[in-house]
């Protein structure tokens, strides 16, 4: 079955609410701290400057949420600073993450929200990936990540 549905990440925006259950729990309903959106930000820039993507990210950020109207409730700056934890000091990952906030870029809020959700579904599933590599064959790894 392919998911492929185009080009237009509006396109996406209905197998995005249908998988949020799944990846997220309730952290990514919560409000970032200020202090913390601050220094990821910071980081953020320095390590990526003159990326109109962070200024995008800064321009939606408000109270400690980045909210997608399409997306209700759900924080896209916490799902920011969540991958942003995970990726900071692996250099192939912000290599494929400068290439998200490229993709990014200057795109309304739904080009933020979902790129973001796609790239943390991508890291999780690498990361349970991993993790069944240490303890599984092949065969075993793929039922249980269909299972998942």
């Amino acid at each position: 079955m392919s998911i492929y549905i185009g080009y237009n990440i509006h396109n996406y925006t209905k197998q995005i609410v249908n998988v949020i259950p799944k990846y997220f729990g309730d952290s990514v309903y919560t409000k970032v701290d200020s202090n913390e959106w601050n220094s990821a930000i910071s980081v953020i820039q320095t390590k990526y400057p003159g990326n109109p993507a962070i200024k995008n990210l800064k321009r939606n950020f408000r109270n400690g949420f980045i909210i997608d109207p399409q997306l209700p409730k759900v924080n896209s700056a916490k799902i920011l600073i969540l991958i942003w934890n995970q990726i900071k000091d692996n250099d192939v990952l912000c290599k494929h993450f400068s290439e998200t906030l490229k993709q990014i870029g200057n795109t309304c809020i739904q080009g933020v929200s979902h790129r973001l959700i796609i790239d943390y579904i991508a890291l999780y599933n690498d990361i349970i990936e991993q993790v069944l590599l240490k303890y599984f064959d092949a065969k075993l790894r793929h039922k249980i990540f269909n299972y998942i």
